[in-house]
Order: C-alpha cells, then sequence, then structure tokens
C-alpha cells in the first residue's frame, strides 16, 4: 500500500500505480470518506478523460460524483487528504481477517487466483464505514 495526498497523486506520473486496483480517500484525523476500485488504473478514475475530477476549458476543475464534489467544495485544503493505494496483495493482507471469515468453508487458495477486486471493496466498506460510500455501509 502507498499513500499520499490527493495533491501529488494529481501529480503523480509513475506507471507503477497501475498495479494498484483499490482506494480509499482519508479526510484528517482517520476519517474514511469514500472507498473504490478501478481495472484502468486509478489515476485514470480520477482525473482522465471520463475521470471523476476533469478540468473546464478555465483550468477549474469540475465534479461528476459526490465523492469529487466533496474534495472540490474543500479545496485547497481537501488536495491535503489522503489517498491509499492498495493492490490486491496488500488488499489480501490488510482483510486477511475478514478473507478467513467470508471463505473458511471455501477454497481460500481459489479466492486468491480469482484476485476479487469487488469482493476486497464490500469487505474493506464493511470494515471501515466510509461516509459517501453508502451500499453495504
Amino acid at each position: 500500500m502507498i499513500q499520499m495526498t490527493i495533491n501529488k497523486f494529481y501529480h503523480f506520473k509513475d506507471d507503477s500505480n497501475d498495479f494498484h486496483q483499490l482506494y480509499i480517500i482519508e479526510k484528517p484525523k482517520n476519517h474514511i470518506l469514500y472507498i473504490g476500485i478501478s481495472k484502468i488504473g486509478i489515476w485514470n478514475r480520477w482525473f482522465g478523460n471520463s475521470g471523476r475530477m476533469r478540468k473546464n476549458i478555465e483550468n477549474k476543475f469540475y465534479s461528476t460524483d459526490s465523492i469529487s464534489e466533496e474534495i472540490i467544495e474543500n479545496m485547497p485544503e481537501s488536495m491535503n487528504w489522503i489517498i491509499k493505494l492498495y493492490t490486491i496483495q496488500d488488499c489480501i493482507l490488510e482483510l486477511k481477517d475478514e478473507l478467513y471469515q467470508k471463505y473458511k468453508h471455501k477454497d481460500f487458495n481459489k479466492f486468491i487466483i480469482i484476485n476479487d477486486i469487488e469482493g476486497m471493496e464490500q469487505l474493506f466498506i464493511k470494515k471501515l464505514h466510509p461516509e459517501l460510500n453508502v451500499m453495504l455501509n
């Protein structure tokens, strides 16, 4: 898992983040705001052509959903909020107790091979209760 401010992530050009598929947005004092996934790269999910936060002709951000709206409404402070980027392996380590409980009667190794990122997202939401994820919370 790697973490950085949203501002640093916006300027982050390291292609290694393409291996990260799950992200957590945190406000100060470990307040979990949102948990999401992307199979096209998290940076593209946020700032790409069809991303959550895009810039208009005046070079100002505009929002496409509730999480980006929350960030834009709280700028510039929100650019110092934290984004955590997780690979599948990071998720497995972080959720090992939850995964054991969920799959204790099934073939756990089969689950790891499948790399069920949607299942990981659901477990993180149930565990951390983010403010803006209304499903499963």
